[in-house]
């Protein structure tokens, strides 16, 4: 099965279909949430940014920046879609 799909495989063409594209925000901007944000891509959806605690803020991280820390969550339109980058087990059983 592919990563992309999320649902009923025929809701979702992603790359031939711009109107099914997700805005993601992806939480973690280092190795492991880089690799979540090039599945965003790949998926055909867009990557709205990257927050992480770790990384100052308007750094560059692919094709975009970090948005903030986790408190700057708050600040993204409400129903926005944030996968969840953190690769250490711990760290990642702490946030989610």
């Amino acid at each position: 099965a592919s990563p992309c799909v999320a649902g009923p495989a025929s809701q979702r063409p992603y790359t031939a279909n711009v109107a099914s594209r997700r805005t993601v925000y992806v939480y973690g901007a280092k190795g492991h949430g880089k690799v979540i944000a090039e599945m965003v891509l790949a998926c055909g959806d867009d990557l709205a940014g990257f927050f992480d605690d770790g990384v100052a803020a308007g750094s560059p991280v692919l094709s975009s920046l970090v948005l903030g820390g986790f408190g700057a969550l708050s600040s993204i339109p409400p129903g926005s879609l944030v996968a969840l980058g953190i690769g250490a087990n711990a760290v990642r059983e702490r946030v989610a």
